[in-house]
């Protein structure tokens, strides 16, 4: 009986001895090394790196967990060579040629001075949970832009997108609203439509804080994401943003009947509109006339650089 209880306790100790080794070698393999993203002004921490003993075969989750953790560095080491910066799309009220708005757009450029496109960089730096910060970053940038234009004379409000991650966290929340409150109103928000349920007193009261300075909120790519009209009324969001499918459609005349709708929807709820995406003039003739509205799309121009701003602006003054 004694050998074969030795055996189970050499068995044992044997596996206890097997795992913490795997730990330690993960451990010392992969040193967390901080990555500074210069352009940002942000520091991504790759997270730690650990095996649980509980793990139903150390080894396999040991290297997939290496592969994912290395998989992200790499990425980020690729991002923390870019070059962040915005660009504005404008927006035009058709109805009277005015300049009225414009869109900060994020962008990156590489080392070669090629542009890249947020669909490369914003999954990665969603991964890396670093969303909030580049919001805030964002409205930094755009404070100061803000006061670049006010002194060449280029007044017009500048909208930011602002993503769930902030305002379902307090406190950056707070950061994001007195950074744009800097600029007195001529700085709003954009938001996707989304399920707010878990949170919704929480968003009701950012928003609020945000109109509370005069900044507006606007509901983006409307019709796209989650649609309850009574839940969209309970955010008193000011203005909703017609995603472009909507203007693709505009061809077919089921399409024109579903523009018709939203427009009258939005007269009824008292929110002003912002359709994307319009190209041609053939187009924007088959929107409705019944409310004034705002266009932002390669008719009027594409998003260009900050500078190139006051020279758009001379051209839609209004008549």
């Amino acid at each position: 009986m004694l050998p074969w209880i030795l055996i189970g306790v050499i068995s044992v100790a044997a596996v206890l001895i097997y795992v913490l080794f795997i730990r330690k070698a993960q451990e010392k393999s992969h040193i967390a090394k901080n990555i500074y993203l210069k352009s940002l002004d942000m520091t991504y921490t790759p997270p730690s790196q650990r095996v649980s003993l509980f793990s139903y075969d150390p080894v396999s989750s040991s290297n997939d967990l290496r592969r994912n953790v290395a998989e992200q560095k790499r990425h980020m080491e690729y991002l923390a060579g870019l070059e962040f910066y915005l660009e504005y799309q404008p927006q035009v009220t058709p109805h009277n040629q005015k300049f009225v708005g414009a869109e900060a757009l994020l962008r990156a450029r590489n080392l070669n001075g090629e542009v890249v496109m947020p669909y490369v960089f914003l999954p990665w730096l969603e991964a890396a949970g670093m969303i909030r910060s580049l919001d805030l970053w964002v409205a930094a940038e755009v404070i100061k832009q803000d006061a670049i234009w006010q002194a060449a004379g280029v007044d017009v409000e500048i909208k930011m997108n602002v993503s769930s991650e902030t305002l379902l966290d307090k406190q950056s929340t707070h950061l994001l609203i007195d950074k744009i409150a800097e600029a007195g109103g001529r700085v709003s928000v954009e938001i996707l439509e989304q399920d707010f349920s878990t949170a919704l007193d929480d968003v009701v009261s950012a928003i609020k804080k945000i109109q509370a300075f005069g900044g507006k909120v606007y509901i983006d790519d409307f019709g796209t994401g989650y649609s309850s009209l009574s839940y969209l009324n309970s955010l008193k969001v000011d203005c909703i943003k017609i995603d472009r499918s909507f203007v693709l459609a505009l061809q077919t005349l089921e399409g024109e009947k579903v523009m018709a709708g939203i427009f009258n929807f939005a007269e009824a709820l008292g929110l002003s509109l912002v359709i994307e995406g319009v190209e041609t003039e053939a187009q924007l003739n088959k929107l409705p006339k019944n409310i004034p509205f705002a266009v932002q799309g390669w008719l009027y121009s594409k998003a260009i650089p900050a500078d190139e701003i006051p020279e758009f602006a001379k051209k839609f003054t209004g008549v």
